[in-house]
């Protein structure tokens, strides 16, 4: 899924940008990478600009920037099909 398709509110994970330079370096100075964590704050009525929270940073972004970055959503903080562990208060 890339990332605006996503909606206000929901998180996913990078798994992949698809933009070239010099889109790619100014999404990575602004800490877009594989792994990250990020949310959609908002957007507008017709998706054309996002701001996205990643990190302790805000990041203003075009939809056709949003479109470059492939995310795996996440469901209540988890990624689909994974299980949390829980912990026993135990050290191994």
């Amino acid at each position: 899924m890339r990332l605006n398709q996503l909606n206000i509110g929901d998180e996913g994970i990078i798994r992949k940008i698809y933009a070239k330079s010099p889109l790619r370096e100014r999404l990575m100075a602004f800490g877009f990478a594989k792994g990250e964590k990020v949310k959609v704050v908002k957007h507008t009525l017709r998706k054309n600009t996002f701001d996205i929270e990643i990190g302790n940073v805000n990041v203003a972004l075009r939809g056709e920037e949003a479109e470059q970055i492939e995310v795996e959503p996440l469901i209540d903080g988890e990624l689909p099909g994974k299980n949390p562990v829980k912990s026993e208060g135990r050290v191994s």
